[in-house]
């Protein structure tokens, strides 16, 4: 503390802003006002992310801290996309949230890492099936045998290895329970787009029908065709979504 307190009171007025940065590694800019009094449109030996001065080395820090999380977690879960943001935060240790979103920006904007919704990998990195590959054809087997009646996602396998096959593009899910193979979900939604085209519409049961399945699977695909835009609920009907805006 009183070395801390030294470098301040040795350092010029224009030079305390850099100071202060440099000790804690990453200040916000309202704070930073508070702390010096002074107001700067720059901080010597800092770099300005969003609403915060970030000195290189805390840049680097929270970079390197933010690329081994992520290099960690693909090498022991190879079926994983990504790991949720959230868990990426707090491997960046006691960081504001905010702070925390600037940094893994710049990362990106790096070419470090990629995002996909809440998730975050490592740029380039592809979910392996592996060893795991016999699994997945077992699961790919029993959703062509079962069709249009397939088993849920709790008989088929567990969620992990069920992600990966949605990941791979190898599985649709439809819902929680409900995973079809990517030809059985176009069939399913050529299906619907026919019978919503129809001037009266298509009702659940009609596509019940005609899909030859039960409500159980007919309602989770109707609800993720709506969910997607392709169709659109009318009280007990569907029509087809025109396209463009609305």
């Amino acid at each position: 503390a009183v070395e801390r307190l030294a470098r301040r009171r040795a350092a010029a007025a224009a030079e305390l802003p850099g100071v202060v940065v440099a000790e804690r590694e990453a200040v916000a800019a309202g704070e930073l006002l508070q702390l010096t009094g002074i107001r700067s449109a720059a901080v010597e030996g800092a770099e300005r992310l969003g609403a915060w001065w970030v000195s290189p080395a805390g840049l680097e820090r929270l970079r390197g801290a933010a690329i081994e999380h992520l290099r960690g977690h693909h090498a022991a879960n190879p079926l994983s996309a990504g790991v949720p943001l959230d868990a990426v935060r707090r491997a960046l240790g006691r960081v504001d949230p905010g702070l925390a979103d600037e940094v893994l920006s710049r990362i990106e904007a790096e070419g470090h890492v990629e995002r996909a919704g809440t998730r975050v990998r490592l740029a380039g990195h592809r979910v392996d099936l592996g060893p795991r590959e016999a699994d997945a054809r077992r699961v790919e087997t029993a959703l062509a045998e079962d069709w249009p009646a397939p088993p849920t996602g709790a008989d088929l396998a567990d969620g992990e290895l069920l992600g990966a096959l949605v990941e791979t593009g190898r599985a649709v899910a439809i819902s929680a329970e409900v995973y079809l193979l990517p030809d059985q979900a176009g069939r399913a939604e050529a299906l619907a787009r026919e019978l919503a085209a129809r001037p009266e519409g298509m009702t659940a049961s009609a596509f019940r029908e005609r899909l030859g399945t039960s409500r159980k699977f007919a309602i989770p695909i109707l609800e993720w065709l709506d969910a997607r835009g392709v169709t659109k609920r009318e009280g007990d009907l569907r029509r087809l979504r025109p396209a463009g805006p609305g």
